[in-house]
């Protein structure tokens, strides 16, 4: 590991790790809301419809890769390329934004003819989810008892996994929405980006157990979250892992 530079992380591995430094950090496509201008005819003024949803942003890293030997260079240019080449989105982090990461993919693909002249420079481009995650919100609070609430100070709606415990029949309440869980056996898990009801033991799918439209979602400012017991159930306290973000 080459230390005192500016650097990546992607999907868990550090660009030094391949002798990698960043020379610059650019963002090369912001993120743009999803909007349609509809012109009516008789109207002066176009009719905006928008979904609420954000198209992909672009991060470019100019990176350098020093190395004596051609032979070691051929070596990290074959593991720069398979590091680089999930066909999915894996969390995305530098040391220029600390508290913050994305989930990005490599778009932009390794030159080995650039990387083989000593100390060349490169441009990896990486299209990712239109929001940045807080490092804070990616963990787990606990709250004992029957009752949390939760302060979003992003700005922006967050989309949590809520993990509720208890036994039975239970009615999670999130700002005045409710879902009925059944046959909860310890933990179940609701995750509002997936989409997805699991077993918070197992891992297995339980989206049979709830009841209810859509997902809980976390609103700017103060959120109040909500679990009892119904039929005979036991409700006993909840877990969040909030998913703070921001464009």
């Amino acid at each position: 590991m080459v230390a005192g530079r500016s650097y990546f992380k992607f999907n868990g591995v550090s660009s030094l790790d391949f002798g990698l430094g960043i020379e610059e950090k650019k963002i090369t496509k912001r993120a743009r809301k999803r909007l349609s201008i509809i012109s009516v005819p008789g109207r002066s003024q176009d009719y905006v419809y928008g979904d609420g949803t954000w198209e992909n942003m672009e991060v470019t890293y100019r990176v350098w890769c020093v190395s004596k030997e051609k032979d070691e260079i051929f070596q990290r240019v074959d593991e720069i390329i398979r590091w680089l080449s999930p066909e999915k989105y894996c969390v995305l982090a530098d040391n220029y934004d600390p508290e913050y990461f994305r989930y990005g993919v490599c778009t932009g693909p390794v030159d080995p003819e650039l990387l083989l002249r000593r100390a060349a420079r490169q441009e990896l481009v990486f299209t990712c989810d239109p929001y940045k995650y807080s490092w804070a919100g990616n963990q787990v609070l606990r709250f004992r008892g029957t009752t949390a609430k939760i302060h979003n100070l992003e700005g922006y709606e967050a989309l949590p996994v809520i993990r509720v415990y208890g036994a039975g029949s239970i009615k999670l309440t999130v700002n005045g929405q409710s879902w009925t869980l059944a046959n909860v056996a310890t933990r179940i898990d609701l995750d509002s980006a997936a989409m997805r009801t699991t077993d918070g033991l197992t891992g297995n799918a339980a989206d049979s157990k709830k009841t209810g439209s859509g997902y809980p979602v976390l609103v700017p400012g103060e959120n109040t979250v909500t679990i009892s017991g119904i039929s005979g159930g036991i409700a006993d306290q909840i877990g969040i892992i909030p998913r703070w973000r921001r464009i």
